[in-house]
């Protein structure tokens, strides 16, 4: 999906205001799910209130889309998760495809400290985006953690009850069955993605062994318990424009070579494989396999691109 089809499927469903309809959802830390029972004179604000936050995070904004597994610290970025669903995943499907027999939030029986999240479920008969907005403790307001008061005739009065601030602002969304992410420390924290991480980075591990270029592989598997490197390295092997395409004594060259890789790495002893001793050598090693190092034809300068779209040349 490129992000032009992803603004356009997000606009199908918040283009028509008198048929848009929205259905809440709260997911308790356990991960079950229950219905909100909002009063109905309460959608239509809930409606206007997301609707400016996905025009500004989705619609109207300039931004990459990333697949969560070549995920980099580059600003502006909505990621597209590529990976396994985990089971906490499968909440964004569960509110769409009909299995609407959750039980209804009880104030008595649930406790309001339990919430997790909201899922909000916006848009028509045909067109539905389902917004992840993770609940932050500090939204929530108990009686018993102090005096809430309101106004009442001019006067302050106590207020008798919980209260839950609902926040505009979205930390992940689905729309056509894709899940996205705006907020990737809310992926690796709330969703127990780990684990898939750690599995599908151990098949990439086995596939790079097959190539013969590093000495050590097992020193990879150490770094694993490393979410952030767990995760770039989980399709790495796999998508990489360099295994494969260049020869392994052109990319022991170049690591000897070029200047942010130059005395970084170790070799065998006849200099034909890589030795990652470092953690600072795996983390190079994996922007060596992402083409990461790039050199101006125009100034001879280096650069570290995370950025590389393809210059398509148009032969007239």
């Amino acid at each position: 999906m490129t992000t032009e089809e992803l603004k356009h499927a997000t606009r199908l469903c918040i283009e028509h205001d008198d048929d848009i309809n929205v259905e809440v959802f709260i997911v308790l830390k356990n991960h079950e799910i229950r219905k909100a029972n909002f009063l109905h004179t309460l959608q239509p604000e809930i409606i206007t209130i997301f609707k400016p936050i996905i025009a500004t995070k989705i619609l109207d904004a300039d931004y990459s889309l990333l697949n969560v597994s070549s995920a980099d610290e580059r600003r502006n970025a909505i990621y597209y998760y590529d990976l396994d669903l985990t089971e906490q995943l499968l909440i964004f499907h569960q509110v769409l495809n009909g299995e609407n027999n959750f039980p209804y939030f009880s104030f008595e029986h649930d406790e309001v400290n339990n919430i997790d999240a909201f899922l909000f479920v916006i848009g028509n008969a045909e067109h539905q985006i389902v917004l992840y907005k993770r609940l932050a403790s500090v939204n929530i307001y108990q009686q018993r953690t102090g005096l809430f008061i309101r106004k009442e005739d001019n006067q302050f009065a106590k207020l008798e009850s919980d209260v839950i601030k609902i926040v505009p602002q979205i930390d992940a969304f689905m729309v056509n069955g894709a899940i996205f992410f705006l907020n990737l420390t809310i992926l690796e924290n709330a969703f127990h993605i780990h684990d898939v991480v750690k599995t599908s980075a151990r098949q990439q591990i086995a596939l790079l062994e097959d190539y013969g270029l590093i000495e050590n592989i097992d020193s990879l598997e150490m770094e694993l318990e490393n979410i952030s490197f767990a995760r770039k390295f989980s399709k790495l092997i796999t998508n990489s424009p360099v295994l494969g395409k260049v020869d392994n004594h052109r990319i022991v060259d170049f690591t000897t070579t070029h200047p942010a890789l130059h005395n970084k790495f170790k070799y065998n002893a006849d200099r034909t494989k890589i030795k990652l001793t470092t953690k600072l050598s795996k983390k190079l090693f994996v922007k060596l396999l992402n083409d990461d190092y790039l050199t101006s034809n125009l100034t001879e300068q280096y650069y570290d691109s995370m950025a590389k779209d393809v210059v398509s040349i148009q032969v007239e």
